[in-house]
């Protein structure tokens, strides 16, 4: 089970190479971190997405990013759309690259 205090931890820490981001499971977006961390814009990028991550509350977080644990009919319509449009998109890059 994926941790908010450690995937705020590694974006403040390493999220200049996107590594909250492989924590996480957004591969594709760790990867765009990766690539473009020589001109500094992740390192910009991560400190908005702590700021992000602080803010969601502990259901919200498990709902992002520990579905395994919840069963997707438990879950909001809106949070259920949200998490199939992130997913459709990392297929998409993961399958480009």
């Amino acid at each position: 089970m994926k941790s908010k205090t450690t995937a705020i931890i590694l974006a403040i820490l390493f999220g200049g190479v996107g590594v909250h981001h492989f924590y996480l499971g957004n591969r594709g977006r760790g990867v765009i971190y990766l690539l473009l961390s020589w001109t500094l814009m992740p390192l910009i990028a991560a400190v908005v997405d702590a700021l992000i991550l602080a803010t969601l509350t502990t259901e919200q977080f498990h709902s992002f990013y520990n579905l395994a644990i919840i069963p997707a009919e438990e879950l909001p319509e809106n949070v259920r759309n949200i998490r199939s449009k992130q997913t459709h998109i990392d297929q998409e890059f993961d399958q480009a690259a």
